[in-house]
């Protein structure tokens, strides 16, 4: 009513001088133990150890209860339901941790879910230097140290935006990248406007491809788009070459030289190689060469011809050798 002072009950001046207390012990607990004041606020529960025992233990023998139950029921702000910190520089110090004891079975240490379409399961981030991880998985055996799977989507993805690499895998002995495929790809690269995939090595081969199938190809390349090229090799330097076979070369197409000669590396009496230049003609000749003995009394010569036979056109020079 206008013009009269509001009157407070006696019982709800002493709820809220309770409350300013129990504001200031959480405020006090923060300050001791380093937590943020917000994080201090929003739990209920503290506990202090400083042995190897846990401060808070949750146990359950329900075979679908939960020991220990963090919500973060605000739907804004950055609310945590479960937050661990840990002051130590020691390797192996950790936050949180999570022991799936049994030996058996699909158990796992620590899960994430998320429902959103943009949500994360389980995010890891590290403000640190250029060694520093977000998530690390790691395989104390020959298990995975991290595992991906999906139906149709991707099972694990990297992404840099910057400098960085999306994906790096680092073998000591062994594949850095393993990539396996039943039916499909065991390894895809795709870029826009760069290499798609790319090797490179100090004291190896940058790329190799190998097969075991009768009529397959170790390294393959293929393109339907005109002017472009299934398989390139480029050498700037000096002393090396662009392309090396070692066995026979099978061409089933047109063979073009831009510029250079063609030519055979022969091996000389001495040893040494020497090279043998192709004659060159602006027509598709094939060429043969026999010996033969002219005699005085009769012009006609008898020369074999590898080529008789067959339908070719043939036409035979003959240099007189005195």
């Amino acid at each position: 009513m206008a013009g009269k002072q509001a009157i407070t009950h006696p019982m709800r001046k002493l709820l809220s001088s309770r409350r300013g207390i129990l504001a200031s012990a959480a405020a006090a607990v923060a300050a001791l133990h380093g937590l943020r004041p917000e994080v201090a606020h929003a739990a209920p529960i503290s506990g202090d150890s400083a042995t190897s025992e846990p401060a808070v233990k949750g146990t359950t023998s329900y075979a679908g209860g939960t020991a220990v139950y963090g919500r973060a029921s605000s739907g804004t702000g950055l609310g945590y339901g479960v937050q661990g910190d840990s002051s130590s520089s020691s390797d192996d110090a950790t936050g949180v941790v999570g022991i799936a004891a049994a030996t058996t079975g699909r158990v796992y240490g620590v899960a994430g879910f998320s429902n959103s379409s943009a949500g994360c399961g389980v995010f890891g981030q590290s403000n640190g230097t250029a060694s520093s991880v977000g998530v690390r998985g790691e395989s104390i055996t020959e298990g995975y140290g991290v595992y991906g799977k999906t139906t149709n989507g991707i099972a694990v993805r990297g992404e840099a935006t910057g400098g960085g690499y999306g994906v790096e895998g680092i073998g000591t002995s062994n594949y850095g990248v393993y990539g396996h495929a039943t039916n499909g790809t065991g390894v895809l690269g795709e870029s826009t406007n760069a290499v798609g995939i790319r090797g490179r090595s100090t004291n190896s081969h940058g790329c190799g491809g190998t097969t075991s199938k009768s009529g397959q190809a170790g390294l393959f390349g293929i393109t339907g788009t005109t002017g472009a090229v299934a398989m390139l090799g480029i050498h700037t330097g000096a002393g090396g070459v662009a392309g090396y076979f070692t066995g026979n070369v099978y061409i089933s197409g047109t063979l073009t030289v831009a510029s250079g000669a063609k030519s055979a590396a022969v091996k000389k009496k001495d040893g040494s190689m020497a090279r043998v230049y192709c004659q060159e003609s602006p027509e598709p000749w094939f060429e043969d060469f026999g010996t033969a003995e002219a005699v005085e009394t009769n012009n006609a010569a008898h020369v074999g011809c590898l080529f008789v036979g067959t339908g070719l056109l043939i036409t035979i020079v003959m240099i007189c050798i005195r």
